[in-house]
């Protein structure tokens, strides 16, 4: 488990090295001029999002756990990724204190899951359907 949950974060983590380096040149092509930042804002930048890929990946795990429903895991991922969102915006100085600069993001965290869960919800209820029908067929 500790084996799968390195490898799971590591993999996380480059995929938010590249999602950090895709948002800067988008943020840089809009116009955000980054000549007032130092080295040590990327460097927290960087791990901030190195943070938010490693738990990301390792959280995917909880989909894995049998004793837990769908509905279950999916709240302890999103508490769990918000959680990390939080800690790394405020190490990395994205938010300056509890408001709206987390308050945003944090709802646009919950709109998605929810949107995700009732598509996945519906998607597994209408192929359980489906099976079913095809059974009582035969």
């Amino acid at each position: 488990m500790v084996k799968e949950l390195l490898k799971r974060g590591f993999i996380g983590i480059g995929i938010a090295s590249l999602v950090c380096s895709l948002v800067s040149v988008i943020t840089y092509s809009c116009g955000v001029d980054f000549s007032s930042y130092g080295i040590m804002d990327f460097v927290l930048n960087q791990l901030g999002y190195s943070f938010i890929g490693f738990v990301t990946a390792c959280a995917s795990l909880l989909f894995e756990i049998k004793k837990f429903s769908r509905l279950k895991a999916t709240i302890l991922h999103f508490f769990a990724i918000l959680t990390s969102y939080a800690l790394a915006g405020f190490a990395a100085g994205w938010f300056k204190a509890w408001g709206v600069s987390l308050l945003i993001p944090a709802a646009c965290f919950l709109v998605s899951y929810v949107i995700t869960w009732f598509a996945v919800y519906f998607s597994v209820k209408r192929s359980v359907a489906l099976i079913n029908k095809k059974l009582s067929e035969k």
